[in-house]
C-alpha cells in the first residue's frame, strides 16, 4: 500500500471517497488546504473531515504507535530530521503536481498534432485542386493554340480552316494579347462571387419589370447590340473591333469599330472561312480565342494567336432531323466552361474547355407544351448563372457550389426568348421574344 503522493508506504493512510486513492494523512491535509479542497487524484472538491466526511482512516494491523520526535532547536539532530520530513513532504507534493502537469501536456499535445495533421492533409487537396485548376486554364490559354497532333487529325478532333486571305494586323494581335494577360490575371485573383451580386435566393424572386428606367434602357441596347436576324456579332473585351457573320454563311470577319458600335462602313481587317456554315459565334472572356457554332452540330475554336482553328467540339448526343445544328454559344466568366445550344433541342451541353470533355447537360422542362427547340443561351459575368431561351420557355439555373451540380432558379411557360442581355451585377435580365416581345426581369 503506496501514498497517491509520495509513492511511500504511508505511516497514518486515509483513503478518499472520491478517488479511492491511498494518501498519508498529512501530505493529504497538505495538499487541500493548498488546493482549495479539491482530491489529487479525481480533482472533486471533498470534505476535509476524517471519518465524518469524504476522508476515512485506515485501520493498520498490526496496531503500533509511532515515536514522535522530541521538539528541538533546527540545530538538534530531532530538529534536522523534521526539517528534511518537511522538505520531503513538499517535494513528494510537487513531484506529484508536476506528474499532473505532465499529463495534461501529453493531451494537448496530442491534439495539437492531431489539428496539425488534418490541416497539412487540407492543405495538400486545395494545393492539389490549385495545381489542376492551372493546368486547366494553361490548356485553355495555351495548349489550344498549339499544332494539333497527328492522333488528333486523324480522330477528327481539328479542322483546319481554309488559307487566310489575309493576315491579322499586328495592333490587332497586341490587343488581343495584352486584353488576355490583364484579364487571366484579373480572374486568377477572384475568389467566390463577387460582393454585391446577385443571389440565388434574389434570382428566384425575379419578377417582370414594365418601367422605363435607365436599367430598362441599357438592356434594350445591349440586346441591340447583339445579333440581328440574319447577322451575329460579338464584340471583343478589349473594345478594339469585332468579329461578324452571317447565319448560314461559311464565313465571317474581324472588323474595327468605333465607340462600341457596328458601322455599316467598318473596315474589314480579314476574312476567314469556316468548315460548315455558321449560326452562332462567342468570344473567350480573355479574348483569345473565337467559337463558331456551326450548322453541322459543331463549334469550331478558333484561335487568334495562330489565326487558325486549332480544334473542334461536338456534343454525343446526335443531332435530330432536320436540325439547323448550334444556334447559341455563351463563355463562362471562368474561362472554362463553353454553353452549347442545339436546334431542335431543350437540352443545353456545359463543355469543360480544360477538360475536353462535356461537364453537365441542363434540361429545359417541357410543361406540356407543344415540342419546342432551343433558340438562346447566355452566361451572366460571374460565370454562377445561365439563362436559356426556346420557342416557347425561358428559364435559368444556377451553379450549386456545395453540391457541384446545376438547379433550376427560374421557369416560366409565358414567354419565349431568342435573345438574352444580363443586367450588371445580375440584377436582372433582359429577354427578347421577337421584334415587339420585349421583357424585363428584376428584382421586386
Amino acid at each position: 500500500m503506496f501514498c497517491a503522493l509520495s509513492g511511500e508506504p504511508p505511516q497514518d493512510p486515509v483513503v478518499s471517497r472520491s478517488s479511492g486513492a491511498v494518501f498519508e494523512r498529512r501530505l493529504l491535509e497538505a495538499y487541500l488546504r493548498d488546493n482549495d479542497g479539491r482530491d489529487p487524484v479525481s480533482g472533486e472538491a471533498i470534505s476535509s473531515d476524517v471519518d465524518g466526511g469524504d476522508i476515512i482512516s485506515i485501520r493498520l494491523a498490526p496496531e503500533y504507535a509511532r515515536p514522535r520526535a522530541p521538539t528541538a532547536a533546527a540545530t538538534s539532530i530531532p530538529g534536522l530530521l523534521a526539517a528534511f520530513q518537511a522538505e520531503w513532504d513538499a517535494t513528494a507534493l510537487e513531484c506529484f503536481e508536476l506528474r499532473r502537469q505532465l499529463q495534461q501536456c501529453r493531451q494537448e499535445l496530442s491534439a495539437a498534432l492531431y489539428q496539425n495533421d488534418a490541416a497539412t492533409r487540407v492543405i495538400a487537396r486545395i494545393t492539389t485542386e490549385r495545381d489542376e485548376a492551372r493546368k486547366a486554364l494553361a490548356s485553355v490559354s495555351d495548349a489550344v493554340g498549339q499544332p494539333a497532333s497527328h492522333e488528333q487529325l486523324h480522330n477528327g478532333h481539328t479542322a483546319a480552316a481554309t488559307e487566310p486571305d489575309a493576315s491579322l494586323p499586328q495592333h490587332i494581335l497586341q490587343a488581343v494579347s495584352t486584353t488576355q494577360q490583364q484579364l487571366s490575371a484579373i480572374r486568377r485573383t477572384q475568389k467566390g462571387l463577387p460582393e454585391g451580386w446577385t443571389t440565388l435566393d434574389q434570382i428566384k424572386s425575379f419578377v417582370v419589370d414594365d418601367r422605363e428606367n435607365e436599367e430598362a434602357v441599357a438592356a434594350r441596347s445591349e440586346l441591340d447590340r447583339k445579333e440581328a436576324d440574319q447577322e451575329l456579332v460579338a464584340f471583343h473585351p478589349s473594345g478594339e473591333f469585332l468579329v461578324k457573320g452571317e447565319k448560314q454563311a461559311d464565313t465571317w470577319s474581324i472588323c474595327e469599330y468605333a465607340n462600341g458600335q457596328p458601322s455599316g462602313t467598318s473596315k474589314i481587317l480579314a476574312t476567314r472561312r469556316a468548315p460548315a456554315p455558321l449560326n452562332a459565334i462567342a468570344i473567350h472572356p480573355d479574348g483569345h480565342l473565337v467559337a463558331l457554332g456551326a450548322a453541322d452540330g459543331k463549334v469550331y475554336i478558333y484561335s487568334f494567336f495562330s489565326d487558325a482553328i486549332e480544334a473542334t467540339i461536338e456534343l454525343p448526343a446526335p443531332l435530330p432531323h432536320g436540325s439547323k445544328g448550334i444556334v447559341s454559344l455563351s463563355f463562362s466568366e471562368n474561362g472554362f466552361w463553353l454553353a452549347i445550344a442545339r436546334h431542335q433541342e431543350t437540352t443545353i451541353g456545359i463543355w469543360h474547355l480544360g477538360k475536353d470533355s462535356l461537364a453537365a447537360t441542363l434540361q429545359i422542362p417541357t410543361d406540356n407544351v407543344s415540342p419546342h427547340s432551343l433558340r438562346t443561351v447566355s452566361f451572366d459575368r460571374s460565370g454562377r448563372y445561365v439563362a436559356a431561351g426556346t420557342d416557347q420557355t425561358f428559364s435559368i439555373f444556377c451553379w450549386d457550389k456545395p453540391s457541384k451540380s446545376w438547379i433550376t432558379a427560374i421557369h416560366t411557360s409565358d414567354t419565349g426568348a431568342s435573345q438574352l442581355a444580363w443586367l450588371p451585377y445580375a440584377r436582372g435580365i433582359a429577354i427578347r421574344h421577337h421584334e415587339l416581345d420585349y421583357r424585363l426581369f428584376t428584382l421586386p
